[in-house]
């Protein structure tokens, strides 16, 4: 996980404990206070969910990247090697 990545997870975190804290320290009745709890983790929930896809799909992206490359490269020596011998 790039710097970034990191990053953005521990500011996420860190919103999310800040949240909670100030949910569960401000006067509210506790229905209204366990919805704000719940309402808050579902957002934490779908940024973190946002994270990870983009990770994923940057990983992916790296990886057909390289593969790309290195068939680029394995059918260039395959060629060199055919064009010698002939």
């Amino acid at each position: 996980m790039n710097s970034n990545l990191k990053t953005l997870g521990g500011f996420i975190i860190g919103a999310a404990a800040g949240a909670a804290m100030g949910i569960l320290l401000a006067p509210a009745s506790g229905k209204r206070t366990r919805r704000k709890i719940v309402q808050r983790a579902e957002d934490v929930k779908d940024d973190l969910n946002d994270v990870i896809h983009e990770s994923w799909d940057k990983a992916k992206r790296e990886y057909n990247k390289k593969v790309d490359n290195y068939s680029k490269e394995g059918k260039k020596l395959v060629n060199e090697m055919l064009d010698s011998v002939k």
